[in-house]
């Protein structure tokens, strides 16, 4: 994984004194009241910049920066990317980043079978859907809790209730 992760995009100002609208895909985004500083990429390096409001409006995000005083230069930064440290900003329990999902391999909890590795994931307002392939199929099936008890991202790994898995998996056409 790497040590920073994105967590949303800015896609337009808001107001005139240099606030912004951005975009999230965090499930929950409370965390980031506490944050201090986000990073845009400025070429092959990360610019810090420090925060000096953000409020929360349903899955959007309201900010201010501090190198961004008004609407102008909030324009200069529409649909580039955020990015947190992962060490100074640890996500909250039971939270994974899509672009930590993908790749990651599925394994039975209890044959310890390789069943796949997931592609995708959709966002859906009931529940996320990972789409994995298997090899020969692709399949789409429900992150629910009792299908994937365990998610350990560090080691790329999904345990699969096998059982739970065939009973709600669903092969994609192609």
């Amino acid at each position: 994984m790497d040590s920073m992760f994105e967590w949303g995009i800015i896609v337009r100002p808001q107001g005139i004194k240099g606030g912004m609208k951005v975009d999230t895909d965090l499930n929950d985004p409370s965390f980031l009241s506490r944050i201090h500083t986000v990073y845009i990429r400025d070429g092959e390096e990360m610019r810090p910049y420090g925060v000096r409001t953000l409020k929360l409006q349903n899955q959007a995000v309201i900010m201010e920066l501090e190198n961004a005083n008004d609407r102008n230069s909030a324009e200069t930064l529409r649909g580039r990317s955020l990015f947190l440290t992962r060490s100074d900003h640890p996500l909250p329990d039971n939270t994974n980043l899509i672009s930590d999902l993908i790749g990651c391999r599925i394994i039975g909890i209890n044959s310890q079978n390789n069943i796949g590795t997931v592609t995708d994931v959709s966002r859906f307002p009931a529940q996320d859907v990972y789409t994995y392939t298997d090899g020969q199929h692709e399949w789409m099936v429900p992150a629910l809790k009792t299908v994937f008890p365990t998610v350990d991202v560090e080691s790329r790994t999904i345990y699969a209730n096998e059982s739970m898995l065939l009973q709600t998996a669903v092969m994609q056409e192609r």
